[in-house]
């Protein structure tokens, strides 16, 4: 079934071409040749909703246009900056080899569709914006540049409604959670190794307590608690800290995974939720694109966190 899945995924890049996977954008598998577009000054999100139900960014010379990878949007929240970058629609494969070290049956790889394009926090929600928002910080370690944790998927939701009802988010847009399938399109960043940096983890590039499945004596050099957001080297869609730090909450109920192509998937039953990204809790097979894990949506732990999206 695996040698079936690439089969279908080198058809649809020769015959489509890579541009057609990410919109209209230049760049190879491996991501490198994407640059973070920054909007020109001045530029703004239109309060227009276009055909296809997302919102247009406004030029300073009076046109506008859809957004594309790499844009990037600037809000305060409650006297907070935070920064999204545009994840456009696009085909990638989910999930890991069976040879991939450390991987879990639960990661079968497949190929996935995202029909429509979303941003995404390029860290995630640290404390002085959860505090900002609700007026209290749960987190055991304690700063403002730090991730807050002790956040059940339930407090997450609540925080997220509380930003929408605030009418913080630009016109035509709300507040979510990332889908398991969109949080790992972000991560991977255009790439298909096992972490978004390469096959081999390294301490310089993500904060996780090590292991033996990928060949890191366990602690060897972890920080054993949470590190300040961007303390390590962002990806190529410019999103920091999607390997390690804490697990981030997705959308979804925690599901087994299909066999075959889908389109704009998503969980819909069981009883936990699904995490994804590894912690520092956690050793570094935890912290692979593909690595996932579930809790039941009342728990609260040390090692998770979450990341806004904007659709």
């Amino acid at each position: 079934m695996t040698k079936n899945i690439e089969e279908v995924w080198k058809r649809f890049v020769s015959y489509f071409g890579l541009g057609v996977l990410f919109g209209a954008c230049c760049l190879n598998v491996g991501g490198q040749e994407i640059e973070r577009q920054e909007l020109q000054e001045g530029a703004t999100l239109a309060a227009e909703v276009d055909a296809h139900g997302g919102v247009r960014v406004l030029l300073d010379n009076g046109y506008s246009r859809s957004p594309r990878l790499g844009d990037k949007l600037e809000l305060t929240i409650n006297g907070v900056d935070v920064v999204f970058y545009y994840c456009p629609a696009g085909t990638f494969l989910m999930g890991s080899l069976d040879s991939e070290k450390g991987r879990f049956r639960s990661e079968t790889r497949h190929l996935v569709t995202l029909t429509k394009g979303f941003w995404l926090l390029e860290t995630e929600v640290t404390q002085a914006l959860w505090q900002a928002v609700m007026g209290e910080n749960p987190s055991r370690f304690k700063g403002e540049t730090l991730p807050v944790e002790r956040i059940s998927w339930e407090d997450c939701a609540a925080f997220v409604s509380k930003l929408n009802e605030g009418g913080f988010a630009p016109a035509g847009t709300t507040f979510d959670f990332p889908t398991e399938a969109e949080w790992e399109y972000a991560c991977r960043a255009g790439t298909r190794t096992i972490y978004s940096f390469g096959d081999e983890f390294s301490w310089e590039k993500a904060n996780s307590g090590g292991g033996v499945a990928t060949g890191v004596p366990k602690d060897a050099e972890s920080p054993r608690q949470t590190t300040p957001v961007k303390s390590y080297s962002p990806n190529a869609w410019g999103f920091y800290d999607m390997h390690g730090n804490v697990w981030e909450w997705c959308k979804d109920w925690y599901e087994g995974y299909p066999d075959e192509h889908v389109t704009d998937p998503i969980g819909l039953n069981n009883d936990a939720r699904a995490t994804r990204g590894g912690a520092w809790l956690f050793n570094a097979a935890g912290c692979r694109s593909a690595s996932r894990d579930a809790w039941e949506p009342d728990y609260r732990g040390s090692h998770i966190g979450f990341r806004l999206a904007l659709r």
